[in-house]
């Protein structure tokens, strides 16, 4: 009578070695902020100059998506093109919404949270465990950001002013936590070498 054992190769049972990433925690959190900020008065300000709310927020979600991505690359995150998508879908969204929403107030800083959160979570789900955790974060980030962006605008009287304070916000508290979820990524096993067997009589 014979004995089947399975053979696998050591590579094959090895965890890989985690890439270093290219920024410390704090760079990747402070770029994080300041792009949010950056690709959001931008985006406005495209609303200034052509009155399209719909395309200026389209162009937010764009430069907000693609500098939020080279991030998550550098963090050896695996960010792709899905992400830009997501984010520029999110903010697309957003901007049809608004009418319903409320011009730039709490609730519309809401439902912004809500599709960013969502969208995002699709193509975050893959890169770090807890990804759910995403979405709450992003509904509490942008509904203080436009909390913030409506006192700033009552107090300074200046457009470009509440949407630096809203996206720095905004960016601030999802940059921290993106950086937090990210000390907990999703690894990726190595592909399995072909079993073999061996017969012993």
């Amino acid at each position: 009578m014979s004995e089947y054992r399975w053979k696998t190769t050591e590579s094959a049972q090895a965890l890989p070695p985690r890439l270093r990433p290219l920024l410390t925690e704090w760079q990747a959190g402070s770029l994080w902020t300041a792009v949010t900020a950056f690709g959001l008065v931008l985006g406005m300000f495209f609303e200034k100059i052509t009155a399209q709310l719909i395309l200026s927020v389209v162009m937010a979600g764009i430069i907000i998506g693609w500098t939020q991505m080279l991030i998550l690359k550098l963090q050896r995150a695996r960010g792709d093109w899905t992400w830009i998508f997501n984010t520029t879908l999110a903010f697309g969204t957003w901007g049809a919404a608004i009418p319903y929403l409320g011009v730039f107030t709490v609730w519309s800083g809401l439902g912004l949270g809500v599709l960013i959160g969502m969208l995002q979570y699709l193509a975050l789900r893959y890169r770090v465990e807890d990804a759910s955790r995403w979405i709450l974060i992003n509904i509490v980030a942008w509904a203080i950001g436009f909390a913030l962006y409506g006192i700033t605008l009552s107090i300074f009287k200046t457009w470009w002013l509440g949407f630096v304070a809203c996206g720095l916000v905004a960016g601030a508290i999802t940059g921290a936590a993106l950086v937090w979820l990210l000390r907990k990524p999703v690894l990726v096993l190595p592909s399995e070498a072909p079993l073999k067997d061996d017969y012993q009589s």
